[in-house]
């Protein structure tokens, strides 16, 4: 919090934004309610003031918001869905928005799913084709998840989604980064 009140020897503020990558889910939950718990429980002076402070920030839509960050698969789409509703419900904190990382392009229609698993229910392991239709029929399954998983989470965090492929490489750098960074253009609605 110490950065976004940081200005410069002329006023200005500092930085123009203040980025905390949070920890793990309930440790992140953790953080986010100390300030809270500060006000409920320490009498006034200094620490109360710097409590304030923070909750006054963390609580203004206009200057601060949680964005989440989920994985399109069924766990970590069901602990997102429960994280929202306990920053907007419990903390009251402004969610602006949602990053779904690592999304696959489908390669099948559903129409081919259905092909695809009968063709693996049909093969003989160890035949040629064996490998392919089973890989194949994983790929569908793996589409089939990710498809429900955003389709859960565009329905129950109703906030701006952005969509960041997976990217298959070997390393990560420079000019995967700015792909990534593409992606966040403002989405069409929530």
């Amino acid at each position: 919090q110490y950065h976004a009140f940081e200005t410069r020897p002329d006023g200005a503020p500092r930085y123009d934004t203040v980025i905390v990558d949070a920890p793990a889910t309930g440790h992140g939950l953790d953080l986010l309610r100390v300030p809270r718990v500060i006000l409920d429980v320490v009498p006034p002076g200094l620490l109360r003031r710097e409590a304030e402070r923070a909750w006054g920030l963390f609580t203004d839509p206009v200057r601060a918001g949680v964005v989440l960050v989920a994985i399109p698969e069924e766990l970590p789409t069901n602990e997102t869905i429960e994280l929202y509703a306990t920053v907007r419900d419990e903390l009251r904190l402004p969610v602006c928005g949602l990053v779904v990382n690592q999304v696959w392009p489908p390669l099948f229609t559903e129409a081919e799913h259905a092909t695809l698993e009968t063709l693996a229910g049909a093969t003989v392991p160890g035949a040629a084709d064996a490998d392919v239709a089973l890989a194949s029929w994983s790929r569908a399954q793996r589409e089939a998840v990710q498809a429900e998983a955003l389709a859960r989470l565009r329905r129950e965090v109703p906030v701006p989604c952005f969509e960041l492929p997976a990217l298959f490489v070997r390393d990560f750098r420079r000019r995967e980064v700015e792909a990534l960074a593409n992606h966040f253009d403002p989405p069409a609605g929530p």
